[in-house]
């Protein structure tokens, strides 16, 4: 089988085709999704009081648990969470196809996150974030893996790249 065969459409300056429609899509699905994420900082600063008291359980153990570790760590988690939806996104929009695979791992992961803050709700915004941001991440990875995205995974032969039959 000839790379040939495959629909040749216009080519960027990195060597794959244009981006499909839907990959566009999913990338600014993506982009969104980071917002959400830098979102979380604010949830995450308000309820700080409340999280630190619910980790620190009742109080017997002698273990505190300080807001500022909560803030901070919400921060961090955040901040890497905005960062690998920009980076999917790039990835995405680049053709690079391990980034459809990528995606499904870490919206697996996302997966098993939204179920655990569910199951422990910190309060009705927290959980809202966290369904919303689910759904975002549904539908980009449904994008990326839509009939008319698949071309633009596909690097198209070119010198070296030739399949030599």
């Amino acid at each position: 089988m000839s790379f040939s065969s495959y629909p040749q459409g216009p080519q960027t300056p990195t060597g794959y085709r244009a981006a499909a429609p839907s990959v566009l899509t999913a990338a600014k699905l993506m982009y969104a999704g980071a917002v959400l994420s830098l979102c979380e900082i604010i949830v995450v600063i308000s309820t700080a009081d409340e999280l630190s008291g619910d980790l620190s359980g009742s109080g017997d153990s002698g273990t505190e648990v300080s807001s500022g570790l909560v803030i901070g760590s919400g921060i961090v988690f955040s901040l890497i969470g905005a960062a690998l939806w920009l980076w999917m996104a790039w990835a995405a929009k680049a053709g690079h196809n391990w980034a459809r695979v990528t995606s499904a791992v870490l919206f697996a992961i996302a997966t098993v996150m939204t179920l655990i803050s569910l199951a422990d709700p910190t309060g009705a915004l927290s959980v809202v974030l966290a369904v919303v941001s689910w759904l975002v991440g549904l539908a980009a990875l449904i994008l990326l893996y839509r009939r008319d995205s698949r071309a633009h995974f596909t690097r198209p032969a070119t010198g070296a790249d030739a399949p030599h039959m």
